[in-house]
């Protein structure tokens, strides 16, 4: 007999749902202070799969456009990247056309298409950033489109 379930008169007490009867029998349930976060069917919370549509423009966009056929916001972001990577194509293809008139053409091609790449990446990051933050920032002309596609029945 324990010592802790005897009570005052010597006899045994009945165990108190506060002292559970053994170790044994005690089922503890972990603390957390994380917050659930929604899975989707890539695996990945949705945050950080709007946040991946960015990476690899289009291919990327595409990529979680197929996985994700439920949660609107990856789609958003997936759509936006879409549109976002064929406006740099259709820009790099401009600027390549412009390279083929002589010195001019060529100058302004080169710096071209360095601007056309550094904005691109700054875009990229910035796009990253919202879409990590659970923000669905649309960008100018692209954006409204995308949400149109992202949420046809809306």
């Amino acid at each position: 007999m324990d010592e802790d379930r005897i009570n005052e008169e010597g006899t045994e007490a009945e165990p108190s749902p506060e002292t559970p009867e053994t170790e044994s029998s005690r089922t503890e349930t972990p603390e957390t202070d994380s917050v659930e976060l929604e899975t989707e069917p890539s695996g990945l919370p949705s945050h950080v799969a709007s946040a991946l549509c960015y990476v690899l423009s289009f291919v990327s966009g595409a990529i979680f456009l197929l996985l994700e056929t439920e949660d609107k916001s990856v789609r958003f972001h997936a759509f936006q990247s879409i549109l976002v990577g064929a406006v740099i194509a259709i820009l790099e293809i401009g600027i390549a056309i412009l390279g083929l008139i002589p010195p001019l053409g060529w100058l302004l091609s080169g710096v071209l298409h360095w601007l056309v790449g550094v904005g691109w990446i700054l875009l990229s990051l910035f796009l990253m950033i919202k879409a990590y933050g659970g923000e669905e920032y649309a960008l100018p002309y692209v954006g409204p489109r995308a949400l149109r596609l992202a949420r046809p029945y809306d």
